[in-house]
């Protein structure tokens, strides 16, 4: 029997050169994906460090453009809760001709808590009290809206590691049949 030596490799090399390329794009992309989490995860914290630490406002105005103090205080609905945007338009007495729009986390959210304000506190003209940090309202009735740092997702670190670490293992392995694959055949 008389055998040909020119179909020895099974796998074409183009083939393997592409396998590698796919598998050191995977791992690379599990990389940047840790090292993204990471990034958001300090970021988050560190908005929410500042949130806690700052005191009440002297006067509503300074709650608008700094990040230093939270104003609470009286404010009026302007618009009811509107279930299709999760909104709620509101006024503050101390600001007068500014509105504020709050807005509330979705029911279908992963961090359980009660996720919208009741019809009461919610209709117009209803009179209720929220928070003013940095601009934004960050309580209504007691309620956290979407724009509160205390809404922060908690605890990226393992997922970033998780990533990361998984991104950086697969990468180094096609790294390492880089060679391999685009050797002259």
């Amino acid at each position: 029997m008389v055998t040909s030596d020119s179909g020895a490799s099974s796998v074409a090399p183009w083939r393997n050169k592409l396998q590698v390329s796919i598998v050191l794009v995977v791992g690379l992309t599990g990389m940047v994906v840790g090292i993204l989490l990471l990034y958001f995860q300090v970021q988050f914290s560190a908005e929410l460090s500042v949130y806690q630490s700052a005191g009440a406002c002297a006067a509503a105005a300074d709650a608008l453009n700094g990040a230093t103090c939270r104003y609470s205080g009286a404010a009026t609905v302007t618009s009811e809760f509107d279930p299709t945007t999760r909104t709620v338009g509101l006024s503050f007495a101390a600001l007068p001709g500014r509105t504020f729009t709050a807005r509330f986390i979705s029911p279908h959210s992963l961090r359980p808590a009660v996720h919208e304000p009741n019809s009461s506190s919610a209709s117009a003209g209803s009179s209720i009290t929220a928070e003013l940090w940095s601009g934004r309202v960050t309580k209504f009735a007691g309620l956290e809206t979407v724009d509160s740092p205390e809404n922060i997702p908690p605890g990226m670190t393992p997922a970033a590691a998780f990533f990361g670490l998984v991104g950086l293992f697969v990468a180094v392995c096609a790294a390492a049949l880089v060679p391999r694959a685009w050797r002259a055949r």
